[in-house]
């Protein structure tokens, strides 16, 4: 009988929250903002402002260096995240092979005019987002340099565009 009590003490406890550590509690709170921005020429504008009840995702495995990069900063310029991306016209579609077991064909084309994508950014602090792609004529090689990159637009969160 005294375990049966027991039982349901540690499971009325755990229900109610007293047994998960504050770790984990703190974990799931964590949030991030997922942004839908359109890009048109060197205009970069917020559609979109989400909040999700997730932590922002975590890089799995090495960062491909790419020939795009995304950069949010806080208060007084400090950089919160830095991320590479593919250039956001690029457009991939692939197509199946005419005849069963012919192969799978690609084409990738460069889209003209405003084009549309996400940016997942930490919940809080971030005040700007600049795009930056690299410079003509250069390789990935030189991404580490800073002078190797070009600004493509920014964007004040508070709403207002900045171009380069």
């Amino acid at each position: 009988m005294k375990a049966n009590r027991c039982h349901w003490l540690l499971a009325g406890m755990l229900l109610a929250g007293l047994l998960i550590p504050p770790a984990a509690t703190a974990r799931e709170k964590a949030k991030h903002q997922l942004l839908l921005l359109e890009l048109d020429g060197s205009r970069l504008k917020l559609l979109q402002r989400n909040l999700v009840d997730l932590p922002l995702p975590r890089q799995r495995g090495p960062e491909r260096v790419r020939s795009w990069r995304i950069t949010a900063t806080g208060k007084k310029g400090r950089v919160l995240l830095r991320r590479f991306m593919e250039d956001p016209r690029l457009l991939r579609a692939e197509f199946h092979g005419r005849r069963p077991g012919d192969p799978i064909e690609g084409v990738t084309r460069l889209r003209a005019g405003k084009v549309s994508f996400t940016v997942r950014l930490p919940a809080s602090g971030v005040t700007r987002v600049v795009l930056e792609k690299l410079r003509p004529g250069l390789t990935l090689d030189a991404a580490p340099r800073a002078d190797a990159w070009q600004r493509v637009a920014g964007l004040e969160l508070g709403g207002r565009e900045s171009r380069p």
